[in-house]
């Protein structure tokens, strides 16, 4: 499935299929389930790994991710599932800095994030990327 969020006066488009694991591995060199599997496992140790139900439970949700993955891991991991839906994102660093001050990383942990995890756990997604907009152009491999 493909989400989109607005970030000031930016939409951007977030593959929720587990594909977006592979584009981040292959960024960032390691495997998501480092960052995700203590936050699912202190969440699930809560009884807090139902949708969240009222603001209570989703501010409780949303500072477990934030303690276990960090602001960085929250954002690689919004960054690996927006490259699926664009492969002409630039790189991390770049792509945070072009929405200025509009970027929200509480909207990536309460909207994107518990779908990326329960993308680790389901098969619902109902459309997933082309496995093309994973590869790098020649040119760009080249610039790294």
């Amino acid at each position: 499935m493909v989400k989109t969020l607005t970030f000031g006066d930016k939409q951007v488009q977030f593959s929720t299929s587990f594909a977006w694991a592979f584009a981040y591995k292959s960024q960032f060199g390691a495997d998501p389930a480092k960052i995700f599997m203590p936050a699912i496992k202190k969440i699930m140790l809560l009884g807090a790994d139902k949708p969240a139900e009222d603001d209570e439970q989703a501010e409780e949700q949303a500072i477990i991710l934030y303690e276990e993955m960090g602001f960085t891991g929250i954002t690689q991991v919004a960054w690996a599932m927006a490259k699926l839906c664009d492969r002409n994102l630039p790189d991390p660093i770049t792509w945070i800095q072009s929405f200025g001050d509009d970027f929200e990383a509480l909207t990536i942990v309460t909207e994107l994030i518990p779908e990326a995890i329960e993308s680790c756990f389901t098969s619902k997604n109902l459309e997933t990327p082309s496995p093309d907009s994973l590869k790098e152009e020649p040119e760009e491999k080249a610039e790294k």
